[in-house]
């Protein structure tokens, strides 16, 4: 059972393995934290826990052609201060409050997309996350410097035999200064 807990490279020390089982396709690895006395941060009253929460969170490793399907036990500790009342989750290293996918997938995806041929619909069913949440996760760690375009932009076609395949190359310049400020091999829908 530690080795589940080795191979999910598991930050947290006093995370422990409650089951592990294999459906079809799928390996369903549960996990939470141990038990221990939980103190009030703010009046230092005994906390008590207010039930367990199981939630399921996207963790894109696939070991043996199994998907794995994380469902982490997470508990909820409420103080005994009747003036206090406060309540606290438990927190795990290995994902952030509130989100439903890991820390790993985030730079799972940004790895994936330094292969230019694929797409990010492509890439978001792959990790199992929407086309949007991947195109998100890359503008937020990626920063691609635009340069501005030109009030009018001049598209034509000349004459140049850059291959084979095509005789003509597509150019788009700044129709008042006329200089290029791309060059396309050719206007096919492989290319653009």
């Amino acid at each position: 059972m530690d080795n589940i807990i080795k191979f999910l490279n598991l930050e947290d020390s006093d995370v422990e393995l409650v089951n592990q089982q294999i459906k079809g396709k799928k390996r369903i690895v549960t996990i939470q934290k141990k038990l221990f006395p939980h103190f009030c941060h703010i009046c230092s009253y005994r906390m008590h826990s207010k039930g367990v929460y199981p939630r399921t969170i996207n963790h894109p490793i696939m070991q043996d052609d199994l998907q794995l399907v994380l469902i982490v036990n997470q508990r909820r500790w409420q103080c005994t201060n009747p003036a206090c009342r406060n309540i606290v989750t438990d927190e795990f290293l290995l994902f952030e409050k509130y989100k439903h996918n890991s820390k790993l997938t985030d730079l799972m995806i940004i790895d994936t997309f330094r292969d230019s041929n694929l797409t990010a619909a492509y890439i978001a069913r792959k990790f199992n996350v929407s086309d949007t949440y991947a195109l998100t996760t890359f503008s937020k760690y990626v920063d691609m410097h635009r340069r501005p375009l030109t009030e009018v932009i001049c598209i034509d076609e000349v004459h140049m035999e850059v291959s084979k395949v095509c005789k003509y190359v597509l150019i788009i310049q700044d129709f008042v200064t006329g200089e290029p400020i791309d060059m396309i091999a050719n206007r096919r829908q492989e290319i653009t």
